[in-house]
């Protein structure tokens, strides 16, 4: 579970700055900053978009390129 977290991490760090600025372009950080319980339902989208972002980037462009990598070096 560890080695799987790890993985999908970078992705993370690499994604996170579109999906920042997608929420600051739709105004979720309006609710956001207001806090209370408005807040709530916002940081939860935030929190999925997140999660599907890092598994997609992982899944559609990591690991096909690391793939292609480590056949490029074992030939």
């Amino acid at each position: 579970w560890s080695v799987a977290l790890g993985d999908h991490s970078y992705c993370l760090y690499l994604g996170h700055p579109v999906l920042l600025s997608v929420a600051a372009l739709t105004g979720l950080f309006g609710p956001l900053q207001s806090g209370g319980a408005g807040a709530l339902p916002g940081l939860a989208a935030l929190f999925l978009a997140g999660i599907l972002i890092t598994y997609l980037y992982y899944r559609t462009i990591e690991r096909p390129l690391y793939r292609w990598a480590c056949r490029r070096i074992d030939a």
